[in-house]
């Protein structure tokens, strides 16, 4: 078993998902969210919405949109919980029941296959976190949708993307576009698709710099689920704008582990298990 986790877990031991906020910025929105190690530093990453030209249908501070802004920080919180891997992980920020904080377990468990491959760690299933949360529970007052005939498609620039943009070509104009950070490839693949800027939802994500100093400085790091980011970050931009699907395409490896004769895949968060688990939750 790695030390630096074994003595990193004994000198931070507690992980805090403290609270989100969303104000308006530029054209758009901003939703900033705050993650404390005690101990050793807070975290406040953010991501930006520049919704001024999106076809928005529902409101992005609505309780239904609060609701999954704050399971997107449920999957932002483990890119900084890796780096000390505390084994008390307590959500402040909203209600979680017994289900669902075991949905989240095993996304991170799954989603961290690699990372704990990587750096030498073989955690226990049950005891590498204790998710606990601490929050009253609520019902969501409102849970209107305002629908309209159009379905999201994420692009990430590779063969995928495209795969799915093909098979959509016929309903070409009932598609809008979304990525985080774009690429160029992405921006390209729009472009060559046909989707002019307002029908690209683009969103920006900004790490905290206190992240990037602590992998400097030797912490631990490696590689988190992503793609489990992007689908909320997709299911969020399809409520904001009325969307009923969000289509991709993964390709079936992901379903076949990365190292043999385990159940560890780095792409945990393209699986079908997931899929299915990720459609099950919302």
């Amino acid at each position: 078993m790695n030390t630096q986790y074994l003595e990193l877990r004994e000198r931070f031991p507690e992980f805090i998902y403290k609270d989100f906020t969303v104000e308006a910025q530029d054209g758009g929105f901003v939703v900033r969210y705050h993650f404390v190690v005690p101990g050793l530093t807070e975290f406040r990453p953010s991501l930006y919405f520049p919704s001024q030209s999106w076809p928005l249908l529902n409101h992005p501070d609505s309780p239904m949109a609060r609701r999954i802004l704050f399971s997107i920080g449920m999957v932002e919180l483990v890119s900084y919980w890796k780096i000390a891997c505390p084994p008390r992980v307590v959500v402040e920020a909203a209600y979680l029941d017994e289900a669902q904080l075991a949905w989240w377990k095993q996304l991170y468990f799954g989603g961290l296959g690699e990372f704990f491959y990587r750096n030498e760690i073989n955690p226990d299933r049950v005891s590498f976190m204790e998710l606990i949360s601490t929050a009253e529970p609520a019902e969501i007052a409102d849970k209107t949708f305002l629908a309209a005939e159009t379905r999201l498609i994420p692009i990430g620039g590779g063969k995928d993307s495209i795969v799915t943009l093909e098979h959509l070509r016929p309903l070409h104009g009932q598609n809008l576009l979304f990525a985080i950070n774009p690429t160029q490839a992405s921006l390209d693949t729009m472009e060559i698709g046909g989707y002019g800027r307002d029908r690209r939802l683009l969103v920006s994500r900004t790490l905290d710099p206190e992240m990037l100093r602590l992998n400097r400085e030797g912490y631990l790091n490696g590689h988190t689920p992503f793609s489990a980011l992007l689908a909320f970050v997709s299911y969020f931009c399809a409520y904001l704008t009325g969307s009923t699907a969000v289509v991709l395409s993964n390709e079936a490896s992901a379903n076949a582990a990365s190292v043999p004769g385990t159940e560890i895949n780095h792409q945990y968060s393209k699986t079908s298990e997931f899929e299915l688990a990720f459609q099950h939750y919302t």
